[in-house]
């Protein structure tokens, strides 16, 4: 076989790979490994006939058969067809390294680098591969350099959550934003280049005062990725993307994300974990909300029927609005006298409004969800649930707790859903799930008044949540 011919296998086994679920049904996916190494094998089974011709073509001609370049190409060929296995392969990287050895001409002609930091990446020594992403970084090739640095912008990333310096981990965040947003400039219609952008801005919202306006920019970015075909079958993407929208409370878009991405790499268990833990806690949201939070009737009469006013607290005084610096007087409503917002509004159609509830029951944070969940009622014995972001793990409500919500933000949620579990079921053994509830959000527990006390900072603990990317 020439090396013509092995270029074009290598060519086609990297086409594969990236159109695989264009060209396949998602049903395949756990075929997915399987059908790339085997055509990495078919590579590396050609390279050894290759080989095993020249040596004996080189016998009856008393040559020594295959050039030092032809090795190397040989090698550079072998170490990026195993690289394109998801697992570290040793021989990779001793084929790749032995290819530039034989010819360092291979790092300005080929992504050499790039493959090679891919694979330290997969060993797990991130300093191997950060040398090698910046070596990519010299090519005149401009996609080469498009995959440098956008691996360079996730091992920046990881070296920020790795720090303990608030001052360093902002430096190597912001290096870290401006390779990728480096790297989209060469591309912009890089599917891979937007998302790791929104993973970038996603991870800052969590360690710069989680400011609306970063979560909007890691939504956009997220949005931008997906203009691009391939990224509707990134399960990386889906994944992250399902975790931010779960964050800002869109729960069916975001399960339908989570699911999507377990389905795309079935043997990823923390996908699956994901989408089964938001199952629950929605069911058990509704069905809690539906049985009064478990409590039978004289119990729940009897908490609904002491409210008092009194435990509005400061709440029950007008107060200046941070932005306006106006006077605002509330007035107490009840649940059915809110207006309902869409999930991550950047509207709250209750600036005038407090809410006075009675906690009926809880969830607390036992899903190892990232809110804080209970079950209220207001004094009409209408009942919703109330999320709690950024809550320290000792933040508890009780029953008969009374919560004076100033300005409540109100969505609704109503739809149907099926779980992993019944989609792999036939048609006769599925069975449809009812999500259907109200909730009420709050961003921290210092914006609360229980029992009349306002909040303080010593029940409040800023939320983290990890995305990931791979290397491309």
């Amino acid at each position: 076989m020439s090396f013509e011919k092995l270029e074009l296998k290598l060519k086609d086994l990297y086409e594969f790979r990236k159109n695989y679920f264009l060209i396949h049904p998602i049903e395949d996916a756990s075929l997915k490994d399987e059908r790339i190494n085997s055509k990495v094998e078919e590579i590396v089974e050609s390279i050894k006939d290759v080989k095993n011709d020249a040596c004996k073509y080189c016998n009856e001609r008393g040559d020594e058969g295959l050039s030092r370049q032809q090795l190397a190409n040989l090698c550079w060929i072998e170490g990026k067809a195993r690289n394109a296995s998801s697992a570290f392969d040793p021989l990779c990287q001793e084929m790749l390294t032995k290819a530039l050895k034989l010819n360092p001409e291979l790092g300005n002609t080929t992504d050499i680098h790039v493959q090679l930091g891919e694979c330290f990446w997969k060993k797990g020594d991130k300093d191997g591969a950060r040398l090698s992403f910046e070596q990519s970084l010299q090519s005149s090739q401009p996609d080469i350099t498009k995959q440098g640095k956008r691996n360079l912008s996730i091992l920046m990333r990881q070296v920020a959550a790795a720090s303990n310096d608030q001052e360093h981990h902002m430096e190597y965040m912001e290096k870290s934003i401006k390779l990728v947003k480096e790297a989209i400039q060469i591309d912009f219609m890089d599917g891979v280049s937007w998302y790791i952008l929104g993973n970038a801005h996603f991870s800052q919202f969590f360690v710069d005062g989680q400011k609306p306006e970063t979560l909007k920019q890691a939504l956009q970015a997220y949005k931008n990725a997906f203009k691009d075909e391939l990224s509707n079958y990134n399960c990386d993407l889906l994944y992250n993307y399902g975790i931010l929208l779960k964050f800002q409370e869109k729960y069916e878009e975001s399960l339908k994300s989570l699911q999507l991405a377990s389905k795309l790499d079935p043997v990823w268990s923390e996908a699956e974990e994901q989408a089964t833990n938001m199952e629950l806690l929605l069911t058990q949201l509704t069905d809690l909300i539906a049985s009064r939070g478990g409590l039978k009737q004289k119990q729940f009469d009897k908490i609904v029927s002491k409210f008092d006013l009194s435990h509005l607290g400061p709440f029950s005084e007008p107060f200046k609005d941070p932005k306006t610096e106006t006077l605002i007087g509330l007035k107490q409503c009840s649940l059915s006298e809110l207006s309902k917002s869409e999930p991550a509004s950047s509207k709250n159609l209750n600036q005038d409004k407090v809410c006075l509830l009675k906690v009926i029951g809880e969830l607390g944070l036992n899903l190892q969800q990232p809110p804080y969940f209970c079950i209220a009622s207001d004094s009409a014995a209408d009942i919703c649930a109330v999320s709690v972001f950024n809550a320290a793990s000792n933040f508890h409500l009780q029953r008969g707790d009374s919560l004076a919500i100033r300005q409540p933000f109100i969505t609704e949620h109503r739809f149907e859903i099926f779980s992993l579990k019944d989609q792999k079921s036939s048609e006769k053994e599925r069975t449809e799930k009812s999500v259907n509830f109200c909730l009420i959000r709050v961003n921290s527990p210092v914006d609360l008044v229980v029992n009349g006390k306002k909040g303080n900072k010593g029940m409040q603990v800023f939320a983290s949540v990890g995305v990931e990317a791979k290397a491309s």
